[in-house]
């Protein structure tokens, strides 16, 4: 199951750099208003699946930080490592001056979190010990 998960983090990966790539030679984010949302969501969902990937896979973390059987623990490992990553590329937009108006950084960091989520919820579902399976909206606080 994680060789599936990371064939699937490395299409991902290959398809938004071909997605990018395609709309910068064709200015897809200035003809049409939606790919930029689905570009950040997309990001947000690949960074996500990377990141839950290392985090239970990779073997690095043996002491664990997080209580890997915490359902919570996995969407806010997720939802924090997107934002982070998700506030460092506007701030880089900043930088080279091509970011928008406040309500366009939100947007933007507002699709990364529900790429995030989503992601969160599919990693539950489908790489999750089966014995433990749970969705996001059954968790009981």
């Amino acid at each position: 199951m994680r060789k599936i998960l990371l064939f699937l983090i490395l299409f991902l990966a290959i398809a938004i750099a071909f997605l990018n790539q395609i709309a910068f030679e064709k200015f897809l984010y200035w003809r049409f208003w939606w790919f930029d949302i689905m570009m950040h969501f997309l990001g947000g969902l690949c960074i996500s699946l990377a990141v839950l990937w290392f985090y239970f896979y990779s073997g690095f973390f043996k002491s664990e930080f997080f209580d890997k059987k915490n359902k919570t623990n996995i969407l806010f490992i997720s939802v924090e490592v997107v934002l982070i990553i998700g506030c460092g590329w506007e701030i880089f937009e900043f930088f080279v001056g091509s970011i928008g108006d406040l309500p366009d950084t939100i947007k933007d960091l507002i699709m990364d979190s529900v790429g995030a989520i989503l992601a969160a919820e599919f990693f539950l579902f489908n790489f999750y010990k089966k014995s433990d399976r749970i969705s996001l909206t059954e968790i009981e606080n």
